[in-house]
């Protein structure tokens, strides 16, 4: 069942509706995408969607951009939640202050798969896959509950005590997404994720 009206808040110059098979597009085993959106580019994020399409998105930093300009439209504040080169959250976005939240989403920007039909267009997307605990570290699996603790004791070593702190002291406030652009039909999909 899709939670369609759960994420009203994301309707400013967009469609919405749901995408179709989108319990099976992530590869978190039993919390798979519990509700799902996929939203019509508007205006703002036009030219960003179209630049993925045509030139790709190999670091994530243009779905990134995009998922910024869709929750900034909608009064949500983004917070630099990032520690060393380019590790921490893709995005932290609240409503309220850092010291009263009353809404905090975290998402992270992924690339889906496609396969391709014989003459080398892409056809359809398989999903997105999230990182698997680590081996070697005791990183947890990426975006897992354990994993936004994770990150956030990570943000607080790195000097980023104030935003650890928030997402710490406030887990019931968090909801959880993955952002991909689907290059098939020019649209930029938003899976909310269950706790896992």
């Amino acid at each position: 069942m899709f939670l369609i009206a759960y994420l009203n808040r994301f309707q400013l110059n967009i469609t919405n509706h749901s995408i179709k098979g989108a319990m099976k597009l992530t590869d978190v085993g039993n919390s798979p995408a519990t509700a799902s959106l996929k939203l019509v580019a508007g205006s703002s994020v036009k030219n960003t969607i179209d630049d993925i399409i045509t030139n790709g998105d190999n670091l994530g930093l243009k779905t990134e951009t995009a998922v910024r300009d869709i929750l900034e439209s909608q009064n949500y504040t983004w917070i630099d939640a990032k520690y060393g080169s380019n590790n921490g959250y893709d995005g932290l976005f609240i409503k309220g202050t850092n010291e009263n939240p009353t809404e905090i989403i975290i998402v992270e920007s992924k690339q889906f798969k496609y396969s391709n039909n014989k003459a080398g267009d892409l056809i359809e997307h398989s999903g997105v896959s999230l990182s698997p605990p680590s081996t070697t570290t005791p990183l947890p699996a990426q975006m897992s509950d354990e994993w936004v603790r994770y990150v956030a004791r990570k943000l607080d070593k790195a000097g980023k005590t104030d935003i650890a702190d928030m997402v710490l002291d406030n887990p019931g406030l968090i909801k959880k997404y993955v952002s991909a652009v689907d290059k098939v039909e020019g649209e930029i999909n938003f899976l909310k994720l269950g706790n896992y």
